[in-house]
């Protein structure tokens, strides 16, 4: 008996995924004359999708093996070196994602709570879901071509913007002002990988100790300085060509 549910289970799955698929399949065909069935994963079809809608040519940096940057903390130099170092600037800046708890315990205060102190300072406890990360960064302008090193200094960082068709990636010293640890406690600018003291994994850490080299773009150091925060010194500067995907806005 059991094995016969079995069999129907599989039967009704197998045959429900082969339709589903099948009727993606042409939908893709009409939408995009593109089949899914060529493709490994929905984001390689969606890919190819928005190169052939927008029409867009991207420079491409070539050598697989520049992407490997590195083999037990060294760097492994390839024949084109420019494109490589380029490669390696731009990864090093890619750290992942910020996992914490901030704050194991807050209370609010205001008219509406139990408790209410009008001696002390009004707050208030907010949740907020931040969605579509994904697609919103997808709006942004973002490069395609002129890779290019340029004069290491801060100079024209206040002229960008948003919107602005040129980018600029940095590489920089930034200290973190002591007056601002207790403003900025919750959650520091800049995190960076470190390796925690008693532990031997490196982890994504937001902490106020100075960053050096940190590689970072230039809306996030905008972002930084206007908060307090001070670059010491900028070692390397990477431009680019931006604004292209935003128009599937």
């Amino acid at each position: 008996m059991l094995g016969e549910y079995s069999d129907l289970y599989l039967k009704i799955d197998v045959l429900l995924l082969a339709d589903v698929f099948e009727n993606f399949r042409d939908v893709c065909m009409r939408a995009y004359n593109l089949d899914a069935a060529h493709y490994f994963t929905a984001p390689g079809l969606s890919f190819d999708a928005m190169l052939k809608f927008t029409g867009q040519k991207l420079q491409l940096l070539h050598d697989y093996g520049m992407l490997l940057m590195f083999e037990n903390g060294q760097y492994i130099i390839f024949k084109n070196e420019y494109i490589y170092i380029i490669i390696l600037f731009i990864f090093i800046g890619i750290r992942g994602g910020l996992v914490q708890a901030s704050k194991m315990y807050t209370k609010a205060n205001n008219t509406k709570t139990p408790g209410y102190d009008e001696t002390k300072e009004k707050s208030w406890i907010i949740y907020q879901d931040c969605n579509n990360l994904y697609g919103w960064a997808m709006f942004q302008y973002m490069p395609y071509g002129g890779f290019n090193w340029v004069e290491p200094t801060l100079n024209g960082l206040n002229d960008l913007d948003a919107t602005s068709p040129i980018d600029r990636v940095y590489e920089v010293d930034v200290s973190y002002p002591p007056r601002l640890h207790s403003i900025h406690n919750d959650l520091p600018f800049l995190p960076q990988n470190s390796v925690p003291r008693g532990s031997k994994v490196r982890k994504l850490m937001a902490t106020f100790e100075k960053k050096e080299n940190h590689i970072i773009h230039y809306r996030n150091l905008q972002q930084a300085i206007k908060n307090g925060l001070i670059v010491e010194k900028v070692h390397r500067v990477i431009t680019s060509q931006i604004g292209w995907l935003n128009i599937l806005s």
